[in-house]
C-alpha cells in the first residue's frame, strides 16, 4: 500500500467515525427515544456537538476531492515524495480542523482548512503535470476533444461524393 493510499484510509476512517460523539451527545441530551425518533421540538444538542456535525460536515465534503485526487494518482501510478507529503500533511490537517472547530480554535480551524486545501491542490498539480503515457496517448489521439473522435474524422476526410456515400 502506497503512503497516499494508507492516508486516504486513515482519512475515511476519521470522517467515518467523527459522527460518534455528536451522536452520543444527542442521545444523552434527549434520551434514547428522541435521539432516534422525530420529536416536534427536539432539545438542542450542546454547542461542542454542533460545531463537530459541522466539522464532520467538512470532512465528508472535502474526503471526496481528496479521494478523487489520490485514487485517480494512485491508477496513473503517480507516488511522489511530494504526493506522499501531501496525504500525509492532509489527514493530520483534517484531525486539527475537526477538532480546532469543535473547540473553537478559530486560527487553527481556518489555517488546517487552507493548508489541507493545499495539499488537494499539490495532488491536483501531480497529476496536471504527470508524464504519463496513459495521457500522452489520449492527447496524441486527441481523445479529449469539444466536438468529439467522429466530428474530427469527418472534418479532416476529402469531400468526394464517394466519401459523402461512406459516412451515412
Amino acid at each position: 500500500m502506497t503512503t497516499e493510499l494508507f492516508y486516504l484510509s486513515l482519512t475515511t476512517l476519521l470522517t467515518g467515525v467523527l459522527w460518534i460523539p455528536y451522536i452520543l451527545n444527542r442521545i444523552a441530551v434527549r434520551g434514547i427515544a428522541d435521539a432516534v425518533g422525530y420529536p416536534e421540538n427536539p432539545k438542542p444538542q450542546s454547542p461542542w456537538a454542533q460545531r463537530l456535525m459541522k466539522a464532520h460536515q467538512n470532512a465528508v465534503e472535502n474526503l471526496v476531492i481528496f479521494a478523487a485526487f489520490v485514487l485517480t494518482a494512485h491508477a496513473l501510478g503517480v507516488s511522489t515524495e511530494t504526493t506522499a507529503t501531501a496525504s500525509m500533511v492532509y489527514f493530520w490537517m483534517r484531525v486539527a480542523h475537526a477538532v480546532a472547530f469543535t473547540f473553537t480554535i478559530p486560527l487553527v480551524r481556518t489555517l488546517s482548512f487552507f493548508v489541507s486545501f493545499g495539499a488537494q491542490m499539490v495532488f491536483a498539480w501531480a497529476l496536471l503535470t504527470a508524464d504519463q503515457p496513459i495521457l500522452r496517448q489520449a492527447f496524441a489521439q486527441r481523445a479529449i476533444s469539444p466536438y468529439g473522435p467522429q466530428t474530427r474524422r469527418r472534418m479532416r476526410s476529402p469531400e468526394t461524393p464517394s466519401s459523402r456515400s461512406q459516412q451515412r
